[in-house]
């Protein structure tokens, strides 16, 4: 980060310190640098450029109001350059600069504004390419971690190798598919996926004791999905973690399409077997072998549920899945197969004894 203490710390540079300003001045990021010579510069300089000045202005304008002019405009600080005709930085001007807290640097007659400009952008060059590296390196961590089955939650732990952020993914079914450094209960998680649902989309997200949430939409097979939670609001972020946040979310775009996938050959599978049994004998003998695919021992005993719908009402949306999810939560195998108005398990009777 280009500060003007950096700046200060290059010899080649040939600065002074004259005033150090308000606490924290000197460590604070400098966008960029602005010559300018007219004696109120405020309506051209941008909020934390580092003002770059003559003092030409000296003959028509006295320093406190060129002064004042720069704190207006919310300069990062003003840098008096010597010449041969002026040999010294007026008093005046360094009691203006003491008397408001803006920081004043002198630099010396034979160096020139313009390598004050390079040394700033040799800086920014610098995090450019430090922000290229760390993304490609980020980029093949992450794809890594997809392509060695690591799930969400792998994604989130390289994402935290860098930015120690709380994390977590929520589906629009209110699943917490991953998280790192953050807990989600089952309202919060429900309160993230109505948020991902409505139109617009929100930037964030409001979860109670958590407080807000950053949402990147993670995009898979045909809509939005899920997302990537960071609890903490969007302004708490810097611009490399925003950066990387949507980087992940875009990974996790491939490992949500991969779940919906599989679970869709799951449910492909499920089906078939059902209409195998209900087809009659000619296919009684390949059903053992589909039932062993789901883990379900076809020499058990085995129990059927079924959840049945009111005539004329379709299957709510993510009801095979939650019910998928309650059986493994259970540490239960099951075939579940979804139907247009009913949802059907089968899955090992284990009587209480």
């Amino acid at each position: 980060m280009l500060t003007l203490r950096a700046l200060l710390a290059d010899p080649a540079l040939e600065l002074r310190l004259l005033v150090p300003g308000s606490e924290g001045a000197l460590d604070a990021e400098v966008v960029w640098v602005h010559n300018t010579e007219l004696a109120d510069p405020s309506r051209y300089v941008r909020e934390r450029e580092l003002v770059l000045t003559n003092g030409l202005w000296l003959d028509t304008a006295e320093p406190a109001g060129f002064v004042a002019g720069v704190r207006k405009a919310g300069a990062a600080g003003i840098v008096f350059g010597l010449r041969a005709e002026r040999t010294s930085t007026p008093d005046e001007l360094v009691e203006a600069c003491r008397a408001t807290g803006l920081p004043l640097l002198e630099i010396s007659v034979e160096v020139p504004f313009t390598a004050i400009t390079r040394a700033a952008a040799a800086t920014y060059a610098a995090e450019r390419q430090d922000a290229l590296v760390g993304l490609v390196r980020r980029g093949n961590a992450l794809a890594a971690a997809i392509s060695h089955g690591a799930g969400a939650s792998g994604v989130l732990a390289v994402l935290r190798r860098d930015h120690d952020l709380p994390l977590a993914v929520v589906d629009r079914m209110g699943r917490v598919l991953g998280a790192a450094g953050a807990q989600l209960d089952a309202e919060q998680a429900a309160t993230a996926a109505q948020a991902l649902a409505r139109r617009p989309r929100p930037l964030e997200v409001e979860l109670g004791p958590a407080g807000r949430a950053t949402i990147y939409p993670v995009g898979a097979v045909g809509d939005v999905d899920a997302a990537l939670l960071c609890l903490r609001p969007v302004t708490a972020l810097d611009r490399a973690e925003r950066d990387a946040l949507e980087q992940a979310a875009r990974f996790l775009s491939l490992e949500v399409a991969r779940q919906q996938t599989v679970q869709a050959i799951e449910q492909r599978f499920a089906s078939e077997l059902l209409d195998m049994v209900l087809s009659g004998a000619h296919r009684a003998a390949e059903v053992p072998g589909r039932l062993r695919a789901f883990g379900v021992d076809p020499d058990a005993p085995l129990a059927v549920c079924a959840v049945a719908f009111r005539s004329g009402d379709p299957t709510l949306p993510g009801m095979v899945e939650a019910i998928t999810d309650f059986f493994l939560a259970e540490s239960l195998p099951a075939l579940v197969a979804g139907g247009s108005r009913d949802v059907v398990a089968v899955l090992p009777w284990r009587r209480q004894q």
